[in-house]
């Protein structure tokens, strides 16, 4: 689903929660958030179904027609039914190798949840209920060019 009015309508209202900056691989850090990537995937989950751990991956620089030079750091989900039963939670790990539970995050429609890609989750058995989801990405502004081979400003002597 594109929708660039649906993604800065949800990013206005959670941009104050956000951090100032995404931390990037490289050396100079990646920010500020800029918005939503407008092309939103909705899935849904039947009775039974579930999701196995896993990480994110980014959009990268260029996916986006509204934020073409940004890439994505961090996810975002959005819950658009209840669990009546608690069931389908998504359930956040330590690490892939350390199976230890941080938290689970039971569905609630309106819910948002933001969290960094490389945060290890998956969705637990979905109960007698369906459980359906918007999976967008926080896009964040690329990096200021290094300030060297710009020349120096001097101030002038008299």
């Amino acid at each position: 689903l594109g929708d660039g009015g649906l993604a800065a309508e949800i990013f206005s209202r959670i941009q104050h929660a956000l951090p100032p900056q995404a931390a990037a691989s490289s050396t100079a850090p990646w920010g500020p958030a800029t918005g939503l990537w407008e092309n939103f995937r909705i899935h849904s989950y039947d009775a039974g179904d579930y999701y196995n751990p896993h990480r994110d991956n980014c959009c990268r620089v260029g996916d986006s027609a509204f934020f073409p030079t940004c890439r994505s750091f961090r996810s975002l989900l959005l819950y658009l039914k209840d669990s009546s039963d608690g069931c389908g939670a998504t359930r956040f790990h330590l690490s892939a190798a350390e199976r230890a539970v941080v938290r689970d995050v039971v569905p609630r429609a309106g819910r948002v949840v933001v969290f960094d890609h490389s945060l290890v989750h998956e969705s637990l058995l979905a109960g007698a209920c369906r459980k359906y989801i918007a999976r967008s990405d926080v896009m964040f502004a690329p990096p200021a060019p290094p300030l060297e081979g710009r020349g120096e400003v001097r101030e002038k002597s008299d």
